[in-house]
């Protein structure tokens, strides 16, 4: 963490933007498969970083198409899985990765866009560029604010690394998570491992709202949608 600066705008994000961005470009899909709306991805297009909004996003994992699944989320965001052109329909496939999970029963929508792919990692990983929105109602992205979430002074430079990381992205084989620490309290985003039951509160990484209509909330269907070229 830190290789990356967080945005200049730390405070919550709504729909207003700051810039008249291009909506994110859509690979070609089938239709069976749902693209991501239009309206979704001119808001996303407005919320991350530049060097990401001008890419294109192809789905990689959809709980109704695959399986509601953790590991089968993680193996198709496998950095390492040699992918066709013509799956993932592009020309070369980023790191980038943008999780969405629409809540069942209502019309919220939230997720987390991440600068990695969503692995079982031991440990905590991510970047500063990463942030929770939701899509609606309400929009709203949150970012990670770097001067709120500095360590005691008497931590090392080391230590305040892996504190930092620890608090974006979690994820194990019973269950993932964004913001936050292992011990799970104020976590953005969670879901288990059936991707069905979900958590969401404010967490000091954010600084965010509960993103969904409730801190605890049943999951309709998540999607990962990888970005590249």
């Amino acid at each position: 963490v830190g290789a990356f600066p967080p945005p200049q705008k730390k405070k919550a994000r709504g729909n207003e933007g700051s810039h008249h961005a291009a909506p994110l470009r859509g690979a070609s899909y089938d239709k069976s498969e749902l693209p991501m709306l239009e309206e979704h991805r001119a808001l996303l297009a407005k919320w991350l970083p530049n060097s990401f909004s001008s890419l294109h996003v192809t789905l990689l994992y959809d709980s109704a198409r695959d399986g509601s699944s953790l590991g089968t989320l993680y193996r198709l965001n496998n950095p390492d899985l040699r992918f066709e052109s013509d799956q993932v329909k592009l020309k070369r496939l980023g790191p980038a990765r943008l999780l969405i999970v629409h809540e069942l029963g209502t019309d919220h929508v939230a997720g987390v866009f991440s600068t990695e792919p969503w692995r079982h990692h031991n440990e905590g990983y991510g970047s500063g560029q990463n942030f929770v929105f939701r899509l609606q109602p309400d929009p709203k992205a949150f970012y990670w604010n770097a001067e709120e979430n500095k360590r005691d002074d008497g931590d090392d430079a080391a230590a305040a690394a892996a504190g930092a990381a620890l608090k974006h992205m979690l994820c194990s084989h019973e269950y993932l998570a964004a913001g936050g620490r292992a011990t799970g309290v104020g976590v953005a985003l969670q879901l288990d491992a059936d991707l069905l039951d979900g958590h969401s509160s404010p967490c000091d990484t954010y600084q965010n709202e509960v993103l969904f209509s409730s801190s605890h909330f049943q999951a309709r269907r998540v999607q990962v949608y990888g970005l590249g070229m």
